[in-house]
């Protein structure tokens, strides 16, 4: 007689793991611009991106560092193949900004660096128009405040993401150019302001 080979039962929690949508961990420094961002371009592209999850620290990329090296140890059990944590950053004049966006990437294959050079508010500029003024944080922030009123800075007003994200794709193609031109021009290790990765970020959650 024909030995019966047993068949083998899908354990139910790997099941579930499979057709569990995939997720992006958002860390961002930022708790308010940050957030009032990836909160309309979650509200915009609903249905059409994985789920995010946004994590404010209020610190510095070092401190981000070590937050995302604890979290992405604890969920390395249950992470699937598409999860994605990312890191979202200023360099806002800090010396170990370059250094902690390269050990930040190093951490494992699913964590990425969408960091901006001086700030995001860099990243909302080119939603409107180009950008290559190479000034401070300070100065990106008044130059947003003059093109884009609904934003100031010293009173806590958010700008208004819904109506930036109708240019999203054009901010995505000048931070890519500019990007690229950075590297292609690089003096040393350090690429020269203004320049933001966040389009990165963006292009990968639309699967762009």
């Amino acid at each position: 007689m024909a030995r019966r080979i047993p068949k083998i039962k899908m354990q139910r929690g790997i099941r579930e793991r499979r057709d569990t949508p995939a997720r992006f961990v958002l860390f961002c420094e930022g708790k308010s611009t940050e957030k009032k961002y990836f909160d309309a371009f979650r509200k915009r592209f609903r249905g059409q991106i994985p789920k995010v999850i946004f994590k404010s620290s209020e610190s510095d990329p070092k401190t981000i560092y070590e937050k995302i090296k604890i979290y992405a140890n604890d969920l390395r059990s249950t992470f699937e193949e598409n999860d994605q944590i990312w890191a979202v950053f200023d360099e806002d004049g800090r010396s170990h900004f370059e250094e902690y966006s390269t050990k930040i990437s190093n951490l494992d294959p699913r964590v990425n660096v969408a960091h901006s050079n001086p700030c995001f508010e860099l990243w909302l500029i080119l939603h409107i128009e180009t950008c290559e003024n190479p000034g401070d944080s300070g100065y990106m922030k008044t130059h947003l405040e003059n093109i884009h009123p609904q934003y100031d800075h010293n009173h806590g007003a958010c700008p208004n993401c819904e109506e930036l994200l109708a240019n999203l794709n054009v901010a995505e193609d000048r931070a890519e150019r500019q990007f690229k031109n950075r590297v292609k021009r690089k003096e040393g290790h350090r690429l020269r302001r203004p320049y933001t990765t966040v389009y990165q970020l963006t292009k990968t959650l639309r699967g762009t």
